[in-house]
């Protein structure tokens, strides 16, 4: 039976606080001791190169201090180190009771994700050339009596490379935040695009609450089927979840799916300098997950009523 966050986090918080904390605090001290090292060549970088020896020995310092490194970040020894144990057990003791408490019956794998490929399916308008994706989840959804479906969620982070007049490359972050995708059983037979500061081409739909043409801007090709799809309900829910989180997120109905994106950053991983067990951070991801779900089914409820 499902439990208020509340209740859940009181038990989470005594069956697993103690470990956790013994593992966070480990963690940070290995953090703090690879930043020292970091640092440390760092300054003796700086040093060398005052000295005007550096021509010579950086090359040689840089290329021993990268061997150091591709040692003792072996797979066997990471599985090791403290901070993997704690970020494995923070994501199995914490994260899925609390995501299986908002989705009964899902399935959650940290280390699995969508390929660019399955993120490119819901024609989110970017321009991406480095991809990365974890924290898959899997929900079987009731929509209705005798409908079922499945929902999918992961953090997703893309990022577009630039170089600058010496030719140095660097990237600038795109997406980085949960992604989820919801298939239907019914067709609206266009697309609906619904995104937070954009502005729509021709095909941008004039719609009667200032409130959200405020904060949102809608293209669709079929603008009668947009109309009659963001309902003032929808419309609300929409604007209240933007208003409680502050995140801008987007909603993109492509025929029988529904596709959403919640520019969060990163979610479902443990702080490291905090504690391990901060209730803000823990039903922020919570709260997010099952906002997009009751979202996501509330959208579906509509074009359930307008196709028949």
């Amino acid at each position: 039976m499902k439990q208020n966050f509340g209740d859940l986090y009181r038990k989470l918080y005594d069956e697993n606080k103690t470990e956790l904390e013994e593992l966070r605090l480990k963690s940070k001290e290995e953090t703090k001791k690879i930043l020292g090292y970091v640092l440390g060549f760092f300054a003796l970088f700086i040093i060398l190169g005052i000295t005007g020896i550096g021509a010579f020995l950086i090359p040689i310092i840089f290329i021993i201090a990268i061997v150091a490194i591709i040692k003792s970040s072996s797979a066997s020894k990471i599985k090791e180190s403290p901070t993997y144990k704690y970020k494995k057990l923070f994501k199995e003791k914490i994260m899925m009771p609390l995501i299986t408490n908002v989705f009964e019956g899902a399935t959650y794998n940290p280390d699995a994700g969508w390929t660019p490929a399955q993120y490119k399916e819901a024609g989110y308008r970017d321009w991406i050339d480095r991809y990365s994706s974890e924290d898959l989840i899997i929900a079987p959804m009731k929509l209705k009596e005798g409908v079922e479906t499945k929902m999918e969620f992961c953090e997703v982070h893309t990022e577009r490379e630039s170089r600058d007049s010496d030719g140095d490359t660097s990237y600038t972050t795109i997406f980085y935040g949960l992604a989820s995708k919801m298939k239907i059983d019914k067709n609206i037979g266009t697309e609906v695009y619904i995104k937070r500061n954009w502005s729509a081409g021709k095909s941008k739909v004039k719609l009667d609450s200032p409130e959200f043409e405020k904060k949102f801007d809608v293209e669709a090709e079929d603008q009668i089927m947009a109309v009659r799809l963001l309902t003032a309900d929808v419309m609300a829910e929409m604007v209240d979840m933007y208003e409680k989180y502050k995140y801008s997120f987007e909603i993109h109905v492509i025929r029988d799916t529904i596709y959403m994106r919640v520019y969060t950053g990163e979610v479902f991983e443990p702080n490291i300098f905090k504690d391990s067990m901060e209730y803000q951070t823990l039903e922020k991801y919570y709260n997010v997950i099952e906002a997009m779900m009751s979202l996501s089914k509330h959208i579906y409820k509509v074009i359930d009523e307008i196709i028949v």
